[in-house]
């Protein structure tokens, strides 16, 4: 409410400007909305026939794969000897129980080792011709029995299902076909074959209804409904309950307006896929989504309210405020009256030719500066900002041109324009500055000639070579063509990315800097180790790689800006990764403010990593003293602690430190005045004599017990330092222990 009335109060100005964002933007909204809800219908439609075209495809594979492993099974059945020799037995009359129970055993092995490699199957029977008898994987059943369970009928011997069946043909008994409870499951049948090609029986394949939903749920969406109908338009499987024929669900279909869509499984088996999504499932999908996408626009109407208005407050301050410095006193302060007391103070200083002057004076030198930059920069034609600098009274109508642009620090606006006005030559040279941005400045000469020119720019680097606050200049090409000023004017800026060796001068041109060759330098790779060299103390090595560097970078006198900020920066990094990990604290703050755009940056730089090389120098010195200490006291202790470890060597020392095994002999050698066998050699003699005064210890145990491998090497070193044997020493200080 508040807002509200603080909006009623606002100026009119005000208010159309607010209505006229916001009715833009919820114009803009609306219509990006409604393009959206036509690409969501179009996309919702064409996703379903996608989807259902997508389904299809893969169930009549699946139907296709089913066929296909009935068809092998039939060929791998057939070929089965035991089911040949009962076929070959003469006595068609026979029943099963007057067969050889071995031999029937035997067929129904072989049967439930074929059923096992399909996944699909969940049992197999096999009828022969004329028998009164069937085999299946779970024993040998009477005929009329069997066929009760598929027809709840007794067998009929005119019966198709137990008569031979043309190559390629198969019958099909879909589940719950005959009553509500038979047969049980899809019934696949089809002849036998042996390897002549004859057909001795029939076989029964049944497969597992589970495996099959399996599969198919797998791939159709939990709305759409299928059917698999055969070359008659009868149902095979599906998952309707109603067990509807082809022509019966078109009919229904083209009555609900699903609009199914027919798909063939194959070629041979003359099967076909009748697949639809519900129409109402589609009619849902694009309703909630049209619910969506209307929620967003109403979303985005109302967040595009506070929007218009804080970006017509943004836009309204400057108005305001200038209204309220310039309107009279006597005008009242409400915001209603703002904007007409500013038009009419304005019209007033129009009205006034001598204060219309006034104001002109004071705004052109900003005027002036801000056409150059058109000029320069390209974003306006050039011969309309260079007629507008006309009516200035700024004439730059000469033939050659060169731009010369410099980094300062802290220079005022007037400071440049004197140093322009300086260059000047009446009717012969114009040069003008302009400021880019706090620290950039650009002066633009224009001269009668080629030599004039070049004069004048030579003229204008030697006041900027004294000028204390100018950091750097670069000078472009001279051109002729008023056209080709913009890229004299990036060739400008592009030289202040470089550094100059030289301390005479604090910058160069475009012409001496693309024919030095520095422009194809790339930034080297050399310092990538840098770190690691200080860490471990190589000092000389990281300042002969910082020299490399230097080298690397530097060409011809001049050096890209950018390399040697590279440097600064990584030289940073590794002392702040020395004292972060190693507590190594070297001075870094002369680094961190070198400028790359000061005078003579290129020295002032090597100088500083010259000295903070020397300053590593001697912090390392001393860290690394005290770390070689710290190491020896560490091999001596180690070396005490695994005194007795069999597998005591010079080289598992030089494993554990990462030092060489000669090293390690020569500290050994230093500390301890004896080389490292003698050493150790040495203590575990020592501490083998307190064991052979104390204890009753055997020798072999012993030399186990000080680290000799075996007793022999124990016994010579022990006569070598001792001057007797381990016996010998026992027995002579016997009375000690007693």
């Amino acid at each position: 409410m508040k807002h509200a009335l603080t909006f009623s109060r606002m100026p009119k100005l005000f208010r159309r400007m607010f209505w006229r964002i916001y009715l833009l933007f919820a114009g803009i909204t609306t219509i990006l909305c409604i393009g959206a809800l036509f690409w969501i219908l179009k996309e919702t439609i064409s996703g379903r026939q996608v989807a259902v075209q997508r389904m299809a495809r893969e169930l009549a594979s699946i139907a296709e794969s089913w066929l296909e492993s009935c068809q092998n099974m039939s060929i791998a059945v057939g070929q089965i000897p035991e089911f040949q020799e009962l076929s070959d037995n003469e006595a068609h009359d026979l029943g099963s129980a007057l067969l050889d129970p071995t031999l029937l055993g035997a067929a129904q092995h072989a049967l439930v080792t074929a059923r096992a490699r399909d996944l699909h199957i969940e049992r197999m029977a096999v009828y022969l011709y004329n028998r009164e008898y069937v085999v299946t994987d779970q024993g040998t059943v009477v005929l009329d029995r069997f066929y009760q369970t598929l027809f709840a009928t007794n067998a009929v011997p005119q019966s198709e299902y137990l008569r031979r069946l043309g190559p390629g043909k198969f019958l099909f008994l879909r589940q719950n076909s005959i009553d509500a409870s038979t047969p049980e499951c899809p019934v696949y049948i089809t002849s036998v074959i042996d390897r002549d090609g004859k057909r001795y029986g029939n076989l029964f394949v049944f497969l597992d209804t589970r495996e099959l939903k399996r599969e198919i749920d797998a791939v159709l969406d939990e709305k759409a409904y299928f059917a698999i109908f055969d070359k008659d338009g009868d149902l095979v499987y599906g998952n309707d309950s109603l067990y509807l024929t082809k022509a019966e669900m078109l009919a229904e279909t083209a009555r609900t307006g699903d609009a199914p869509l027919l798909y063939h499984v194959g070629t041979y088996s003359g099967w076909e896929i009748c697949m639809a999504q519900p129409k109402n499932l589609l009619a849902h999908r694009l309703l909630y989504r049209s619910l969506m996408l209307g929620t967003l626009w109403l979303i985005l109407l109302i967040l595009g309210a506070p929007a218009a208005l804080f970006l017509c407050r943004k836009n309204y301050a400057p108005l305001q405020e200038l209204a309220r410095v310039i309107s009279p006193q006597n005008v009242a302060g409400t915001q209603e009256m703002e904007y007409e007391a500013m038009q009419a103070v304005i019209a007033s200083i129009f009205a006034d030719r001598q204060m219309l002057k006034e104001q002109i004076l004071i705004y052109k030198p900003l005027l002036i500066s801000s056409l150059l930059l058109e000029l320069l920069d390209g974003s306006q034609q050039k011969n309309v900002t260079r007629n507008a600098l006309h009516a200035l009274g700024i004439d730059l109508s000469l033939e050659c041109w060169c731009c010369v642009a410099i980094i300062t620090e802290e220079a005022r606006h007037d400071a440049l324009v004197a140093l322009a006005e300086r260059t000047r030559i009446p009717g012969r040279v114009m040069c003008l500055a302009a400021t880019h941005s706090r620290s950039v400045c650009v002066f633009l000469l224009n001269a009668e000639s080629r030599g004039t020119c070049m004069q004048a720019t030579q003229k204008l680097q030697q006041y900027l070579d004294v000028e204390e606050s100018v950091l750097s200049w670069g000078a472009s090409e001279i051109v002729t063509d008023i056209e080709h000023l913009t890229r004299a004017y990036q060739h400008a800026r592009t030289v202040l990315d470089y550094a100059v060796l030289d301390t005479a001068t604090n910058g160069t041109d475009w012409t001496t800097l693309s024919a030095s060759g520095v422009m194809e330098l790339r930034q080297p790779d050399i310092l990538k180790n840098l770190f690691s060299t200080f860490s471990v103390g190589r000092i000389s090595e990281a300042r002969r790689m910082l020299l490399e560097y230097f080298s690397c970078i530097i060409y011809d006198g001049y050096a890209q800006k950018e390399h040697l900020r590279f440097l600064q920066k990584t030289t940073l990094s590794a002392l702040l990764k020395l004292r972060q990990e190693y507590g190594i604290d070297c001075s870094t703050e002369p680094l961190r403010q070198w400028n790359g755009n000061e005078r003579d940056s290129i020295r002032h730089l090597h100088d500083l990593c010259m000295s903070t090389c020397d300053e590593l120098d001697g912090i390392m010195s001393a860290w690394l003293s005290e770390q070689l200490v710290q190491r020896e006291n560490s091999i001596m202790e180690y070396l005490n602690v695994h005194i007795f470890d069999e597998d005591l060597s010079l080289s598992k020392l030089a494993v554990e430190f990462g030092i060489s095994e000669s090293v390690i002999s020569r500290k050994v050698k230093t500390l301890s005045s004896e080389n490292f066998l003698d050493y150790v050699n040495h203590k575990r003699i020592e501490h083998a004599c307190v064991l052979l005064q104390q204890t009753d210890i055997s020798i072999n145990d012993l030399a186990a017990n000080v680290g000799y491998g075996n007793d022999i090497t124990f016994r010579r070193s022990f006569k070598k330092y001792m001057g007797v044997t381990p016996s010998e020493y026992r027995r002579e200080h016997a009375p000690e222990r007693e």
